[in-house]
C-alpha cells in the first residue's frame, strides 16, 4: 500500500524544471521541493537546477538524493551535465567551488558529493566524459587520482581506457 503525505503548496504557480531528472524538483511562490517533499531553508526565488546531479541556491546544493554538503555553496558550479557516465539509470558528475571539488554518483545512494582531497587546484579542474577529469597537477577518474598519470600528455582511449607518455 502507498501511503501519500499531504502538503500545503499552492499548485497555481508551480514551475517544474525542463533539467531535472525525472521531474525531481518544483517551486512555489515560497518553497522549493525535491520528490515532493519541502527541502528546509530553501528559497524557490533563487532555486535553480545546475544539471541531472545538482541542484540548489545560494545557501544549500543538494544531489537528487539530498544535501550534497557542498561547503562554499555561493561559488558553486558544476563541470558537466550531470550524466558524464552516459547513463540514464545513475546520473553523475563533477562541480566545484572556490576551495573545493565534488563528485557524486548517484548509485551509491549517498545524498551527498564526495570531496576530492588531492584536487588542490579546483580552478584548474575540467570534467572530460565518463568519469574522468583532469586539472594540472594529476588525472581522475571519478573522485580518485589516477597514479603516476601525466596530465601534460593523458588521453582517454575510451570509457574504459585511457593513456599518458
Amino acid at each position: 500500500m502507498i501511503k501519500y503525505k499531504k502538503t500545503s503548496a499552492d499548485i497555481n504557480p508551480f514551475r517544474m524544471f525542463g533539467g531535472a531528472i525525472h521531474g525531481k524538483y518544483l517551486c512555489d511562490e515560497d518553497r522549493a521541493y525535491c520528490d515532493g517533499l519541502k527541502l528546509q531553508n530553501v528559497s524557490s526565488w533563487y532555486f535553480v537546477v545546475f544539471n541531472r546531479c545538482f541542484a540548489g541556491e545560494r545557501l544549500s546544493i543538494f544531489t537528487v538524493y539530498g544535501n550534497a554538503k557542498v561547503k562554499y555553496p555561493l561559488c558553486f558550479e558544476v563541470l558537466d551535465d550531470g550524466n558524464v557516465n552516459n547513463d540514464d539509470i545513475y546520473v553523475s558528475g563533477y562541480g566545484r567551488d572556490d576551495v573545493y571539488m565534488y563528485w557524486f554518483i548517484g548509485s551509491t545512494g549517498t545524498g551527498h558529493a564526495t570531496v576530492v582531497r588531492s584536487c588542490k587546484k579546483p580552478h584548474t579542474f575540467r570534467s572530460i566524459k565518463s568519469g574522468y577529469g583532469i586539472d594540472d597537477d594529476y588525472v581522475y577518474y571519478e573522485a580518485v587520482k589516477i597514479p603516476k598519470a601525466n596530465p601534460k600528455t593523458w588521453t582517454m582511449i575510451n570509457n574504459n581506457y585511457s593513456k599518458d607518455d
